[in-house]
């Protein structure tokens, strides 16, 4: 018996290790994959000999109604990806729309991140029953296997919806009720940012619909298979519930959106490799590459975390005239992001100017502005996360007039945040610093200290 004990533990211990090496120290190896994908900065500066439109989605509630819209409003095909879809009011209402859809003959394809479907976090048996619509496919990335580890840090962190590959909506919304309504029961309302690009035609919507098909066909996403005999009746009379209650005309919504859009001179998009392990960073790289020409940043990010081989990427950048803006620390609900924060918290302070947001709902943006003309939305956030692991897409307006906008839209965050200096007290402002547990700040300086060793993984 105790030899058999002593079996059992020592085989214990050796998965632990195995999960640990290969799950986790290989990303502590600053090595690179190498790809062939590299984009030319200078073409995204070059005014498009198209017609192009950019139009920016700030507002929770018309986010979400201009997505049943963009559904709506599909006549042969919808593809979605996102990084997680939570159970909720709006994911049973999107996917009533997406059924109303598929009954109209629309085929739509979806794929999600296969870690978080996959570890009894969500409802998967809603994703099961979309599933078994004969006109829906849906595809998981990067299940879990045990027989490769080293896979679990690699997400797919996307979040794109293509209508009929002439509609391309991107940002940093999942699909959850914090994104979209006030009276969220599982979570704080949150604030995000999508930009819904379209042409006569748009290369950028090409390039975004191109880079599905390769996401959604790769050998790391494998096809949900569903055997079971769904009833959407209460998808289907949620989202007819739904648009009868709001007085919604989905119709009207998407002439808003041609009445309203920026004629902009030019849109790029850009994505990252679908390797595992450390990949190159190609959207970063592309972004640093094209902010050597500037001296004036906003940068919007939910997390700000420097691993070493940012630091290095960032050196060329000046920061002189660069403004930070981010979560408060402490009310932040991403707690290992935050323990990264912390540590760079008062370079940062130091060489930019940062802010931080002092109001209770949290900051998901992901916004980058560079002089007067280039503006970044996307789902990349500043960390070593988005940087070299997950899959990234941005896309790249070129634009004064655009730009403007988009000032004047992160402005209003700013008028509720407060600068940090270098001793990282608040310099006053017009509003009050808000008020935080100090139980969650124990916390964050407890797990600064934790995950000490682990930046390349925040």
């Amino acid at each position: 018996m105790k030899s058999l004990f002593l079996w059992i533990i020592t085989i214990a211990y050796a998965f632990i290790a195995y999960l640990f090496i290969f799950g986790v120290f290989v990303f502590l190896i600053d090595v690179q994959v190498p790809t062939e994908l590299e984009y030319d900065s200078a073409l995204f500066k070059t005014p498009s000999a198209d017609t192009q439109y950019a139009y920016l989605v700030e507002a929770r509630q018309y986010a979400f109604d201009l997505r049943l819209a963009l559904i709506h409003h599909a006549e042969e095909t919808i593809d979605i990806s996102y990084y997680a879809v939570h159970e909720g009011r709006s994911r049973d209402i999107f996917f009533g729309a997406l059924l109303d859809a598929a009954d109209r003959g629309v085929f739509i394809r979806f794929i999600v991140d296969g870690f978080i479907e996959g570890r009894g976090f969500n409802d998967s048996s809603a994703m099961k029953a979309l599933a078994s619509h004969p006109n829906i496919t849906i595809a998981n990335y990067e299940i879990f296997d045990l027989r490769a580890p080293y896979a679990v840090q690699n997400r797919l962190h996307d979040k794109l919806i293509i209508v009929d590959a002439q509609y391309g909506l991107i940002g940093g919304r999942n699909i959850g009720d914090r994104y979209y309504f006030d009276d969220s029961d599982l979570a704080s309302p949150t604030h995000d940012r999508d930009v819904l690009i379209f042409g006569h035609p748009s290369v950028a919507v090409k390039d975004m619909s191109d880079y599905y098909d390769y996401l959604f066909n790769h050998p790391y996403s494998s096809i949900l298979t569903s055997d079971v005999t769904a009833d959407f009746t209460p998808f289907t009379s949620l989202y007819n519930q739904y648009l009868s209650e709001s007085n919604l005309v989905l119709t009207t919504t998407m002439d808003a959106v041609h009445d309203n859009a920026f004629k902009v001179d030019n849109v790029s998009f850009i994505r990252s490799p679908l390797d595992r392990f450390n990949k190159t960073p190609v959207v970063f790289n592309t972004l640093i590459e094209l902010a050597l020409d500037y001296d004036d940043f906003i940068v919007q990010s939910p997390y700000i975390i420097l691993s070493q081989p940012m630091r290095e990427m960032f050196k060329e950048i000046r920061y002189e005239r660069m403004v930070l803006l981010t979560n408060h620390p402490y009310t932040n609900p991403n707690i290992f992001a935050v323990s990264g924060y912390l540590r760079v918290r008062q370079d940062l302070a130091t060489q930019t100017t940062l802010f931080e947001y002092q109001k209770p709902l949290s900051l998901h943006t992901k916004t980058i502005i560079m002089g007067d003309d280039i503006s970044v939305i996307g789902s990349i956030n500043i960390d070593p996360r988005s940087v070299f692991l997950s899959t990234e897409s941005v896309v790249i307006i070129y634009d004064k007039a655009f730009n403007a906008h988009m000032r004047e839209t992160i402005e209003t965050y700013l008028q509720d945040s407060l600068q940090v200096d270098q001793d990282l007290e608040y310099i006053e402002g017009s509003i009050e610093p808000i008020q935080y547990s100090n139980s969650r700040r124990l916390l964050a300086h407890l797990f600064k200290y934790l995950t000490y060793f682990f930046d390349q993984m925040l």
